[in-house]
């Protein structure tokens, strides 16, 4: 029996203010060891379901698009940047999310349908967009100090017409991703 690990997800168009942001950050970092998530990439995950069998994919897949049916199309904004830690230490740097009501219900509601099917999910849900990903910095306040200058950065708007389902290799480069299914979520104004 084959496993996959696999993730849902929204997908992330890059736009210019934020790729220009990230290009100079990664100048003001240049010092440090940071992967960055390419821009193709980006998504805020929904739910990650670690690694399940073919089998397991195939019932994601159909309920995938039985969710989506009474689900309509939705936004929410992207703001300035921030980081996560672990064990103190800063190890991811991402976007934050602003206005995900949506997010973290749609987030909730796959969670209880993934749990019928067996899949078990994490129960902290905090959607975010990571831009890049870090084991150990050389100088932690210069890192902090660079970072807090990007915390106010310009509110954008991310329109959200379907769910994707992918799954995620890791290689020693970093993650490969590979598109499983596209979900259209609903128009509001009836057309899909």
């Amino acid at each position: 029996m084959t496993v996959k690990r696999v993730f849902i997800a929204v997908r992330i168009k890059p736009y210019s203010a934020l790729k220009e942001a990230l290009r100079q950050l990664d100048e003001a970092l240049r010092n440090e060891r940071i992967r960055w998530v390419a821009p193709g990439l980006f998504h805020v995950t929904l739910r990650f379901l670690g690694s399940i069998s073919d089998e397991k994919i195939e019932a994601v897949k159909s309920l995938l698009a039985d969710f989506v049916l009474d689900k309509q199309a939705f936004s929410f904004k992207l703001k300035g940047f921030g980081f996560f830690s672990h064990k103190g230490s800063p190890s991811v740097i991402f976007q934050q999310v602003d206005n995900a009501d949506l997010l973290t219900l749609l987030s909730q509601e796959l969670k209880v349908r993934l749990k019928v099917l067996g899949v078990t999910t994490s129960e902290k849900y905090t959607p975010h967009l990571t831009l890049g990903r870090m084991k150990k910095l050389k100088d932690r306040q210069a890192f902090q100090k660079e970072l807090a200058n990007w915390a106010e950065l310009p509110e954008r708007a991310v329109d959200v017409s379907e769910i994707r389902f992918y799954e995620s290799e890791l290689t020693s480069s970093g993650s490969v991703y590979r598109l499983l299914g596209k979900y259209p979520l609903q128009n509001p104004s009836g057309d899909n």
